[in-house]
């Protein structure tokens, strides 16, 4: 059993007295977990609880309303607050649970309306900021609303539940407006004269319900007055987005917190209004029963126990090396692939292979993880030279020299790398299994793109973050959350990239006229 570690981990204790009994919203149940779905307020009620319990708690909030329009642009809507309590203590007893709605939008040159709060007990999610009308900052909430043209001003997140909006390029009036908030980014910030609305930022991706889903989402901001074309796209996580030149803001979608997308101008007249938030949602779960989980850090071979007919799986694949040249910015190094099943069916007594991908070294991809028959497939590496990024599990990102191409990532496992931009010496972060990599003309941030958080060991824990990019500063740029490996700056060069860490399959770090840093090693989770 080399590479294996195993624990009990427990929820509460065993069976019958010795577990949780709750009742509440709607139940369902997803493998040794019970789930209790709020859409709409009500009461959670606990009937047993022994000493020390705890439970699993997503609150968030309902979502901002877009900005309204008569002629100029409009910003988002920001996303509902949202909280996530890994182990929040319950005893019998019962527990008020509020689902906060969206914030109306934007009726004609109206700002659009914040949304309300969520409420799970002593836990409260703010409601996101609406949108600013045209020469109107976005509201603060959850998340910021994204500000009208003319406004720079950018709005407010509420620290740990979400970020700010977007806003204009610049203060003219012919700026398109700033997406809205999201949960895990912040609402992209409008174009110049003839673009469309900033995209809404990406909402956090959670596993409560059993799979990984995206909330609070920001909703798209409005394009510019003499443009013709379309909002921006809503964030990842319910935002609005998306809606045709001279039409009315889409709403952020019910039941994720989205926020509502900003009106696009009527270049005939009239007015146009903004995008409803979308609703709230609390979602409670716990453990009905004692859990195994066994950690493969190396290859071996698993034989199902008497009894155990599925498991859940995470598998990571290994990170790709980040670039290094002894010329040029190079790229950061993809995560590996990453994928998580709640359900995966096995019989008693088969045996089951495991494998775990090494990470890659400098210019080189990851190696593949498996259980079973489930592959996840290796991070890309890092461009070097002139090269483009390497696809992969998630893509590495391109170099600087001649603008190359982040590569590209694998379906349900990960995404592409940032791409590089040569004029300014900037280099492509490396994807991540949450969010793309960073990169391309005036990127401020080379930050390797954030892995995604997943609670199958007790723990929500981060996997599978992007490496950092390579770039001319005096800072140096982080991995992603979940492993990634930071890039080097310059000067003063001839720098190692930072290596992914091991068993979260983090990408390596980019390095500047250096050495890439290796990708980290792969990781196989099960429980049953």
């Amino acid at each position: 059993m080399s590479g294996i570690i195993q624990a009990v981990f427990m929820n509460l204790r065993s069976f019958g007295a010795n577990v949780i009994a709750a009742t509440g919203g709607t139940e369902t149940t997803v493998g040794n977990y019970k789930i209790h779905t709020f859409t709409s307020s009500g009461t959670f009620t606990v009937t047993n609880a022994p000493s020390g319990a705890t439970v699993e708690v997503m609150v968030v909030a309902g979502g901002g309303g877009g900005g309204g329009t008569e002629s100029d642009a409009a910003g988002g809507g920001g996303a509902g607050g949202v909280i996530f309590n890994s182990a929040f203590s319950v005893s019998a007893t019962a527990y008020t649970v509020t689902i906060g709605g969206g914030g109306g939008g934007g009726s004609g040159e109206v700002t659009g309306t914040q949304g309300s709060t969520s409420v799970f007990d002593s836990i409260t999610s703010t409601g996101g900021g609406g949108g600013g009308k045209q020469n109107a900052a976005g509201g603060s909430g959850g998340s910021g609303g994204g500000s009208g043209c003319t406004i720079t001003t950018r709005s407010s997140g509420t620290s740990g539940q979400g970020r700010a909006g977007g806003v204009p390029l610049t203060s003219d009036g012919n700026s398109a407006g700033g997406g809205g908030g999201g949960a895990a980014e912040q609402g992209i910030d409008g174009g110049g004269s003839g673009t469309s609305g900033g995209d809404g930022g990406d909402g956090l991706s959670l596993s409560i319900n059993g799979t990984a889903t995206y909330y609070g989402g920001g909703g798209g901001g409005g394009p510019s007055n003499n443009s013709g074309v379309a909002s921006g796209v809503g964030g990842l996580g319910g935002g609005g987005g998306g809606n045709t030149a001279n039409s009315n803001g889409v709403a952020g979608t019910a039941n994720t917190g989205g926020g509502g997308s900003a009106a696009a101008r009527n270049s005939g007249g009239g007015s146009r209004n903004g995008g409803g938030g979308g609703s709230g949602i609390v979602i409670v779960r716990y453990l009905t029963k004692s859990v195994t989980v066994e950690t493969f850090t190396s290859s071996t071979s698993w034989t199902a126990p008497s009894g155990v007919t599925s498991v859940a799986a995470l598998i990571v694949a290994g990170g790709g090396g980040g670039g290094g040249d002894n010329q040029n910015r190079c790229g950061g190094g993809g995560a590996g692939g990453l994928i998580y099943n709640p359900n995966i069916s096995v019989s008693p007594g088969t045996s089951y292979t495991v494998t775990i991908g090494s990470g890659g070294a400098q210019n080189t991809a990851g190696n593949s993880s498996v259980f079973g028959s489930t592959t996840a497939t290796g991070g890309g590496e890092g461009g070097a030279g002139n090269e483009v990024g390497g696809s992969g599990g998630s893509g590495g990102g391109g170099t600087s020299d001649g603008n190359r191409i982040g590569g590209a990532g694998t379906s349900n496992q990960g995404n592409a790398g940032g791409q590089g931009f040569d004029s300014q010496s900037i280099s492509g972060s490396g994807g991540g299994s949450r969010f793309a990599g960073k990169g391309g003309k005036g990127a401020t941030d080379l930050s390797g793109g954030d892995g995604l958080q997943i609670a199958i060991s007790g723990t929500n824990t981060y996997y599978a973050g992007g490496g950092g990019g390579g770039k001319d500063s005096t800072q140096a740029w982080s991995g992603g959350q979940g492993g990634g490996g930071a890039g080097t700056n310059y000067p003063p060069g001839d720098l190692t990239g930072g290596a992914g860490t091991a068993n979260s399959g983090g990408g390596g770090g980019g390095s500047t006229d250096g050495t890439g840093g290796a990708g980290g090693s792969g990781i196989v989770i099960i429980s049953y």
